[in-house]
């Protein structure tokens, strides 16, 4: 029995869940660093929230199976 190729679809939705799982972990680290102050954490985050929103708009515009997500 061959072993299926996954779909664009499923590696996204893959990557998804994975994000989401792990999202708790890595953002307990981004928040409460060991030796810097917590408000760098925050700004950072906010940042990176922001910028990662305008990068997933600008990939799905183009994209039809990504718009559909």
């Amino acid at each position: 029995m061959p072993i299926p190729t996954p779909t664009r679809t499923l590696l996204i939705k893959f990557i998804s869940v994975l994000c989401l799982v792990t999202a708790p972990l890595w953002l307990y680290f981004l928040l409460f660093p060991g030796d810097f102050d917590y408000a760098n954490g925050i700004v950072v985050s906010i940042v990176v929230v922001i910028v990662n929103a305008g990068l997933i708009l600008h990939v799905t515009r183009n994209d039809e199976e990504l718009a559909r997500s």
